[in-house]
């Protein structure tokens, strides 16, 4: 597939030095995106390179893309990452208040505050059908990684900086939900991401535990949901949130 003029992206880490290139990425958007992204995926059994849909900060500077901010992993750092050690720590600390003035089994928590529920059961169902998300035009990163979840910890985004000090957290964090849930990565923006799971949870109960997961990984997703303007509008609990997740098969991530 032609894709249009692009250019390798080295890692700028916070000490200003230059890695290896982590990702190539369009000087341009490209139109109808979205066909090309599930091309570029159907070829990365051959290829080796996990295409993205990707987006810069709203105010056209064109980052991370196009200076480098990045801080890569390496798959053995996300290898090492226990899912669900993370995820309970960060139910904890960002989720459960210090001075909880809930109940056991109330508030927007409910039905599992204060105690994080585990991980959520793997999906057997066989997947759904699913589609990349219609961008219109959009940027295309690939990156040279052995699955779809370790894109981000290689090129090392740090979109989710004010949460997670490391990518390879959100990646082995991604690994696992592509492992039970059949999601994947489609589109990074400075501060976002794109799931595509062509296994969502089927019933309310399931629903409710990825619920849990997907809060744990991305407080804002709960505490905020306005600013991903979900159809149709939700509370910020638990419940509202799992009740879109039940056979949703976009899931979208803002990290504030």
């Amino acid at each position: 597939m032609a894709l249009a003029a692009g250019r390798p992206v080295v890692a700028r880490g916070h000490d200003g030095e230059r890695s290896p290139a982590v990702l190539w990425v369009t000087d341009a958007a490209m139109p109808d995106a979205t066909s090309v992204w599930s091309v570029l995926a159907d070829q990365f059994p051959r290829t080796g390179l996990w295409p993205l849909l990707v987006q810069g900060l709203y105010d056209g500077s064109g980052r991370p893309w196009d200076n480098g901010e990045f801080q890569p992993a390496s798959e053995e750092e996300i290898a090492a990452v226990d899912v669900r050690q993370v995820l309970e720590e960060s139910w904890h600390d960002s989720l459960v208040p210090i001075n909880d003035p809930w109940a056991p089994g109330t508030g927007p928590l409910a039905p599992f505050h204060p105690t994080f529920p585990g991980l959520a059961p793997m999906q057997q169902g066989p997947p759904v059908e699913t589609f990349a998300p219609a961008t219109g035009s959009s940027r295309i990163g690939l990156v040279s990684c052995r699955r779809p979840a370790d894109a981000i910890g290689v090129v090392g985004w740090e979109g989710a900086i004010n949460k997670w000090q490391r990518a390879a957290e959100v990646s082995a964090v991604l690994r696992s939900w592509e492992d039970r849930f059949g999601a994947i990565v489609v589109g990074l923006g400075f501060a976002t991401i794109t799931l595509l799971v062509t296994r969502p949870p089927e019933t309310d109960d399931d629903a409710l535990r990825v619920a849990a997961e997907v809060a744990a990984l991305c407080p804002d997703a709960l505490w905020q949901p306005e600013a991903l303007m979900p159809d149709p509008p939700r509370d910020a609990t638990l419940e509202s949130m799992s009740r879109l997740l039940v056979r949703d098969t976009l899931w979208r991530l803002w990290f504030d």
